[in-house]
């Protein structure tokens, strides 16, 4: 029961952000001129690298905490990636204990967010 009750409040937080428009790429993901995996190619580069690292292979945070390599996000379907992004809810039900989950990383649009995962699934060579 817990983790639907996760689930289901990470549900209403992917309505939330999808709604936002404060981002720094713009509403929708950036310049729509782009491909969608340039754009998470960008989406990676301003967001993820500060804490995985310029080769998004692992790194840490600033205070310290040890981030895994991107290629995890292999392991996770687009929903689980978008659930895991917004709410910080792993595919196992588990929270991630770092700041993924701060201001920074939720106010990215769905379109970004669908713009990484393509990225680090379909283009990225690790």
């Amino acid at each position: 029961m817990k983790k639907l009750t996760a689930f289901a409040a990470a549900a209403a937080l992917l309505a939330f952000a999808a709604c936002r428009k404060d981002n720094p790429m713009g509403p929708g993901g950036g310049d729509p001129t782009l491909s969608r995996s340039v754009r998470g190619d960008v989406v990676a580069s301003t967001y993820c690298t500060p804490c995985h690292g310029t080769t998004l292979l692992g790194g840490s945070t600033a205070n310290g905490v040890a981030t895994p390599s991107l290629v995890a996000a292999r392991q996770y379907t687009s929903a689980q990636f978008d659930v895991l992004l917004v709410a910080g809810l792993t595919r196992d039900g588990h929270y991630v204990r770092d700041n993924m989950t701060s201001t920074r990383i939720t106010g990215i649009s769905a379109a970004e967010r669908h713009a990484l995962y393509d990225y680090l699934v379909n283009t990225w060579t690790p």
